[in-house]
């Protein structure tokens, strides 16, 4: 944090025992030591002591950059199991040293925009049992399809997004092991869609626990139970057992 020696953080690549790392990050680009403090973490995160790391937390209440992480791990911690992050900064890609995560099971990421790429990158990684990626935008695209190529093991998926257009669409044989899914669909402009609106959950073979967001933004009422209504529908093809909750969101701003 910011209270940390610079020092302290080059130090860090002395500790070879090192499986479990927190970064409360608080290093803002306007400070005078930016530099300094990114170099000498950077420096320590290369070294081959944290190779063996198992698990990377980096949280921050303000406004922090992580670009410097963006290409700079390498070599990167391939037996990595979790990566997980609460701050108030968006990747603007997968970083390319993620691509190599061969043990990463559980993933929780900042990721804006996210586009079909992204899925596919994050759908290669062959031990991802959990993943949660939170975004502000999509990129241009109406829908954000979910192939069948990926994502083999995956059981948990939560997406957090609101500017996602139409939303996600799973193609037969997406994510054949998911169990829970929580995902933000779009009311606005539904009706505009020609045919039965078709999101692909009916082929989440697998799933037990369903949770949807409507968002509600300048949509129309009969778009918001339009958009319910398929939901619901698609959830009824799936087992009788599963656990369905159906959300409204910004309710107040519908048209």
């Amino acid at each position: 944090n910011c209270h940390t020696s610079v020092s302290s953080l080059l130090e860090l690549g002395s500790l070879t025992n090192l499986r479990i790392l927190g970064l409360n990050w608080c290093i803002i680009d306007t400070n005078y030591a930016m530099k300094t403090y990114t170099e000498n973490l950077v420096t320590s995160l290369c070294k081959s002591g944290m190779l063996n790391l198992r698990s990377i937390q980096i949280q921050s209440c303000h406004r922090c950059s992580l670009d410097f992480l963006q290409d700079s791990w390498s070599p990167p911690p391939r037996h990595l199991p979790k990566f997980d992050m609460s701050i108030d900064y968006s990747f603007p890609r997968i970083p390319n040293w993620m691509e190599s995560l061969d043990y990463l099971n559980y993933l929780d990421i900042y990721l804006s925009p996210v586009d079909e790429g992204s899925f596919r990158t994050l759908g290669d990684l062959p031990s991802l049992l959990f993943l949660w990626i939170s975004s502000n935008a999509v990129k241009h695209t109406e829908w954000v399809i979910i192939s069948s190529d990926g994502f083999h093991c995956l059981k948990e998926f939560y997406f957090s997004c609101w500017e996602i257009g139409t939303g996600l669409t799973f193609e037969p044989g997406a994510m054949p092991m998911l169990e829970k899914l929580r995902v933000p669909f779009n009311a606005h402009g539904v009706c505009s869609l020609h045919g039965v609106l078709d999101f692909g959950i009916q082929h989440l073979s697998s799933l037990k626990h369903l949770q949807v967001e409507i968002v509600c933004h300048g949509a129309r009422l009969k778009e918001v139970k339009a958009l319910e209504e398929a939901v619901k529908n698609a959830a009824t093809d799936l087992s009788d057992e599963l656990s369905l909750e159906v959300r409204r969101w910004d309710e107040e701003e519908i048209l």
